[in-house]
C-alpha cells in the first residue's frame, strides 16, 4: 500500500518562455502598459500572462502509484487542449497574485473576485463551444453552472478572506 506522504502533487499546465495568454476581464483598468508581478502584465486593457508559467487546472492534482486524484479539466477540444486549461490559467494567476493587482490598482476585493470567478465561468463555457457533439457540450456546460462554478465561489471565498485579512494587517 502507498503511503500519502508519498504523493506527488501534479503540475498540470506549462506556459513556456516566449509564449503569451491574454484575456479581458471586465472592470475599469487604466490605459497603457503596466508590469503587475512576474508573469502578469496589464496591457491596454487586456491582462497577459507571459511565460514561463505553471499552473495546476482546475485543482491540484495528486498522484499516488498510477492513481492520479483531482478534479477534471474537461474534456478534450478539437486541438486536444482540455476546455478548463485556459480558463484555470486566468484564474489561477488572478488569485496567485491578488495582492499585487489589488493594490496596484486600488480595486475592491470583493469586485475583483466576483469579476474573476464570473469570467472563468463564462471562458469554460466558450472553450466548450468547439464540442462537435452537442450532448457533450451541454453535459459539460451543465457541469461547470452547477458544479465547478459554485464550488470556485465558495473554496475562493476561503482564500479571498485570507488575503483581504492578510491586507488589513499590512
Amino acid at each position: 500500500m502507498t503511503d500519502i506522504r508519498e504523493a506527488t502533487v501534479v503540475t498540470r499546465f506549462w506556459l513556456p518562455e516566449g509564449r503569451t495568454f491574454a484575456f479581458r476581464l471586465d472592470g475599469a483598468w487604466p490605459p497603457g502598459v503596466y508590469h503587475i508581478a512576474p508573469p502578469l502584465w496589464l496591457e491596454h486593457g487586456e491582462l497577459v500572462v507571459r511565460g514561463p508559467y505553471t499552473w495546476d487546472g482546475n485543482t491540484a492534482k495528486v498522484s499516488i502509484g498510477p492513481i492520479v486524484i483531482g478534479v477534471s479539466d474537461g474534456p478534450l477540444l478539437p486541438d486536444g487542449t482540455p476546455a478548463g486549461k485556459w480558463p484555470s490559467c486566468g484564474h489561477d494567476v488572478i488569485y496567485e497574485y491578488w495582492r499585487d493587482i489589488v493594490h496596484r490598482f486600488h480595486c475592491s476585493p470583493r469586485e475583483l473576485r466576483h469579476t474573476v470567478d464570473r469570467w472563468f465561468r463564462d471562458e469554460w463555457i466558450r472553450q466548450l463551444e468547439a464540442l462537435d457533439d452537442a450532448a457533450e457540450r451541454a453535459r459539460w456546460r451543465r457541469l461547470v453552472r452547477l458544479y465547478y462554478y459554485p464550488a470556485v465561489r465558495v473554496l475562493g471565498a476561503a482564500l479571498w478572506w485570507r488575503r483581504a485579512i492578510t491586507d488589513r494587517e499590512e
